[in-house]
């Protein structure tokens, strides 16, 4: 995978319960356009549909790991998301030797008509409640190596 930088933008970011799989890498708070709904059925997860109107906050990984990435993968997967990867500009409001003010990320974006549920108004998830609370889901986080709490 030539870039390996990625936008999450719900269970991944820091401060909720799937964070871990990014543990050890940098990010920066990030914006792209987008929208974020609650997943219809179980209300649990966000899904980021990408048609380019508002603001969705979320982190920017811009080194991640292959085995991150696989994890992620298997996560995403494992609990039934229809999605794709597709390429969105980030935003991260900073400028250094090593990051420029706007770049390339993979994010996971759901390409079905329905399972969209509620919108998130905000286009942050950490605000919808019980995510922001770090309360994990009842099977707790999966990797690949089995699922712990």
């Amino acid at each position: 995978m030539k870039d390996k930088g990625i936008f999450v933008y719900g269970t991944l970011r820091k401060g909720s319960y799937n964070a871990p799989l990014l543990a050890g890498a940098e990010s920066w708070p990030a914006e792209t356009e987008g929208k974020l709904f609650l997943h219809k059925a179980t209300k649990a997860f966000p899904v980021f549909v990408n048609d380019g109107v508002n603001g969705v906050k979320g982190d920017f990984y811009p080194d991640v790991s292959l085995e991150q990435i696989y994890d992620i993968v298997q996560m995403e997967l494992a609990v039934g998301y229809y999605l794709d990867r597709v390429k969105v500009k980030i935003d991260t409001g900073l400028q250094t030797k090593f990051v420029t003010p706007v770049a390339d990320a993979w994010v996971f974006a759901w390409k079905q008509k329905d399972g969209v549920g509620a919108p998130i108004a905000s286009g942050d998830w950490l605000n919808v409640g019980l995510i922001a609370a770090g309360k994990p889901s009842s099977r707790g986080l999966l990797t690949t190596r089995g699922y712990y709490d």
